[in-house]
């Protein structure tokens, strides 16, 4: 199986405040990898380091097999043409319509005329299941779960290798949530792209995730299935799946 994200050692201090201190994962194509941890314990700031929206102090980060810790801007840009993103607050342009904002990235990033463009927009939007009726509205005339659908058509468009999900379902009601859900699931089972997702949501978890890992004190210190989640002896684990203030726990 090829590797899609290969982070290895990766090391962040923000002042004093070391937020990743060894941290490894091993993505592979056609994958569902969920990183869980406490509020605040630095998962977005590892996805943001991946995407090269922070730049890691030490280690590795492979992305297709292309080393990116160095690269210049211009090269990053073509790398990240490979991977699509769903930020928490789905980050849509206020000022653009619904298939303006999917079509963004084919006209901007890659070049394409409007016309191919705003036709791959259609087809992406219909995946996820906007009427047409919504593609030339605004973002704030439409509901936050329209708007995470616009988002998840967004980062399909260009045809992604990997997606990156932070918190994809927070602030939406259980339904909307399960539909998500779906559509990740979607991405990852029909389309063969691989995707990591930030959650501490326990249901979505299990409706979206091949493998699992903790990320506490900077490193990733367990990593399993989701059934293993479950099962697993390790306390930290144990503290978080049951609800408990890992704090507490004592190695």
């Amino acid at each position: 199986m090829k590797s899609i994200v290969k982070a290895t050692n990766l090391k962040k201090i923000f002042g004093k405040h070391q937020v990743l201190d060894g941290v490894s994962l091993d993505i592979q194509q056609g994958e569902s990898y969920v990183v869980i941890g406490p509020s605040g314990i630095g998962k977005s700031v590892l996805i943001k380091s991946i995407l090269g929206l922070i730049k890691v102090d030490s280690g590795s980060i492979k992305i297709n097999d292309v080393e990116v810790t160095h690269l210049s801007q211009k090269n990053l840009m073509n790398i990240m043409l490979t991977c699509g993103v769903l930020f928490q607050g789905a980050a849509l342009f206020d000022s653009m319509s619904v298939i303006d904002n999917v079509a963004f990235g084919l006209i901007y990033g890659k070049n394409q005329n409007k016309k191919t463009a705003y036709t791959v927009a259609g087809e992406k939007l219909d995946a996820v299941c906007i009427e047409k009726d919504v593609w030339k509205r605004f973002p704030s005339e439409i509901s936050g779960g329209m708007q995470k659908r616009v988002a998840l058509a967004r980062a399909l468009a260009t045809e992604p290798k990997i997606i990156f999900f932070d918190e994809p379902t927070t602030g939406l009601d259980p339904v909307t949530s399960a539909s998500i859900d779906g559509l990740i699931a979607k991405c990852v089972r029909e389309y063969g792209i691989s995707a990591l997702t930030i959650t501490h949501d326990l249901r979505s978890l299990n409706r979206i995730c091949d493998r699992v890992g903790m990320l506490l004190d900077g490193k990733i210190i367990w990593e399993g299935s989701k059934d293993e989640l479950y099962t697993t002896d390790n306390s930290y684990v144990r503290r978080f799946v049951d609800g408990v203030e890992y704090e507490a726990v004592v190695a």
